[in-house]
């Protein structure tokens, strides 16, 4: 084999490489950026639950539970009480519980005096929201039927 020899096939090995290469560089490629199918499936993922609570327990006396605003955790949140539509007071869920404090500072929780109004014999539809948002709290709407009240007979 001589000089000659040797640069041919050189020179045809060097061209079957360049051709894999350009043909394996060039295969259509996918038209998804990894980056934004990986931002496309966070957005397409609801927001974290940002407010949090539930009524606990409801008598005629009290309504107690507890309301977290996860956005402003130090803040406390205003609950609004409703019998169906019609708003019958608020309270500041600023009370301390202890099973709180094992994801809060634990001043979250709430007790709302029972008005007066729903101690008539009557069923009423209790719901609780925190104010300023559509977040009610589970389990919603409590049923309530108080006796008659004292001052009401």
């Amino acid at each position: 084999m001589n000089r000659g020899d040797v640069f041919k096939i050189l020179r045809v090995s060097l061209a079957v490489a360049f051709c894999f290469i350009l043909v394996a560089c060039d295969k259509p490629k996918s038209t998804r950026d990894p980056v934004q199918t990986e931002q496309a499936a966070e957005e397409s993922q609801p927001p974290p639950q940002r407010y949090w609570g539930s009524i606990d327990g409801i008598d005629c006396t009290n309504i107690v539970g507890w309301a977290w605003d996860g956005g402003t955790p130090d803040v406390r949140a205003v609950v609004e009480f409703y019998d169906g539509t019609t708003l019958i007071g608020t309270v500041t869920a600023d009370l301390f519980r202890d099973d709180l404090a094992k994801i809060t500072d634990g001043k979250h929780s709430f007790t709302f005096p029972v008005p007066v109004s729903l101690k008539d014999g009557k069923s009423h539809q209790i719901q609780g929201k925190i104010v300023g948002t559509d977040f009610t709290f589970p389990p919603t709407p409590r049923t309530l039927m108080c006796p008659l009240a004292e001052s009401k007979k």
